[in-house]
């Protein structure tokens, strides 16, 4: 053997060993049975936060937490994170890595991200509607007006107001309704809003009524004066609705009264509805005059000793009510009179009602006097 020949066989063998390795490691590492260990590198976004204005909310601040950059490394991130409506979202990035010469190596390591949080919160908006009043009519009452009183919009858009709250019946209702906000694509954006309502008061008052009653005059006659008869000074019913008016003054002796009254207003169904409205009444007046008496005492002659007359007077004018009676004393009658001439006077008239005692209705009349004489002799 030639000992030249023997280092390039030993080389050759050696070369052919190690292909044979690199083969068998490629296999390997193919076969994912051995890993070849990346720099691990940790990259964390920022958060942030704003209220809903419409236009997407982006964080683009980073911080490279820990890790290293081999030698001619540099690192680029881009923050990609985006959120535009009310909501939650990760703030995410892309992250590459490139050498000196430009190249991509991100796969040289192992990169993770810890994102943070883009949040876009409601913004609160207050709206309020008016108040308004209106007399019962039997319509329904509605009053659409409101506002935004509280927070704003941006970038165009406006409200949409419905729903409104309709009062029919006397009372007081919350003026309550609903607001759509659009935005300058006319696109509904209500639910990014936080939307808070102060009610106006819808206040339907009952209609006033005021009802006179009639009055009455008469002359004594022993008998209760009464009036019906009415009629509306102001206001005015709803269409189907009447008033029933009851008159209820009542006076019997001489003098004057209220001719009270108690009203209601009746629908078609012949229901009760007189609570909506606000009835007045304005009372009349009944009043009773005296009835005129003339009575005169008679001419009378006697001794003193004698016994007085008792039918020493007379009714020349007017006469009594039903069922009454009169009582009459004279001057003659109770002895006051001395040897002589002198007026025969009347010194107590007594009229009573169904023979009653009790009830004196001497004051309903109007009496006058005429006097004779009375002349005592011996």
């Amino acid at each position: 053997m030639n000992k030249k020949k023997t280092p390039i066989y030993v080389i050759g063998a050696i070369m052919i060993a190690v292909n044979g390795m690199l083969i068998i490691l490629t296999f390997i590492i193919a076969a994912g049975s051995m890993h070849i260990r990346k720099t691990g590198l940790v990259i964390e976004t920022k958060s942030k936060s704003k209220e809903y204005d419409g236009k997407p909310l982006v964080c683009e601040e980073y911080v490279f937490k820990s890790g290293r950059l081999s030698k001619g490394h540099t690192l680029e991130v881009k923050v990609t994170g985006s959120q535009t409506t009310v909501g939650i979202s990760q703030n995410t990035a892309d992250v590459i890595i490139r050498d000196a010469g430009g190249f991509d190596v991100t796969d040289q390591y192992q990169i993770k991200v810890k994102t943070g949080q883009l949040e876009v919160l409601r913004k609160k908006l207050t709206f309020k509607s008016e108040s308004a009043t209106k007399i019962y009519d039997g319509q329904p009452f509605r009053y659409m007006d409101a506002s935004l009183i509280k927070g704003r919009t941006k970038y165009g858009g406006g409200f949409v107001f419905e729903d409104f709250a309709a009062g029919t019946e006397p009372g007081v209702y919350p003026n309550t309704f609903s607001v759509t906000v659009m935005n300058s694509d006319d696109e509904d954006v209500t639910d990014q809003y936080e939307i808070e309502y102060e009610f106006g008061e819808l206040s339907v008052y009952c209609s006033e009524l005021t009802i006179r009653s009639d009055s009455a005059v008469k002359e004594y006659d022993g008998t209760p004066l009464t009036k019906e008869g009415w009629s509306l000074q102001s206001g005015r019913l709803y269409q189907g609705h009447t008033l029933k008016v009851e008159n209820t003054g009542s006076i019997t002796q001489t003098g004057s009264c209220k001719n009270t009254i108690s009203a209601r207003v009746i629908d078609q169904s012949g229901h009760d509805v007189s609570n909506l409205y606000e009835i007045n009444t304005v009372p009349g007046d009944l009043m009773i005059t005296p009835r005129r008496l003339v009575i005169r005492t008679k001419d009378v002659v006697r001794k003193e000793d004698d016994v007085p007359k008792m039918d020493d007077w007379e009714l020349i004018e007017g006469q009594l009510a039903l069922e009454e009676t009169i009582s009459v004393r004279t001057s003659q009658q109770i002895g006051n009179h001395q040897f002589g001439e002198s007026d025969n006077l009347v010194s107590l008239v007594t009229i009573t009602h169904a023979g009653e005692s009790w009830s004196n209705r001497t004051s309903c009349y109007q009496i006058e006097y005429l006097y004779g004489k009375v002349t005592i002799v011996e």
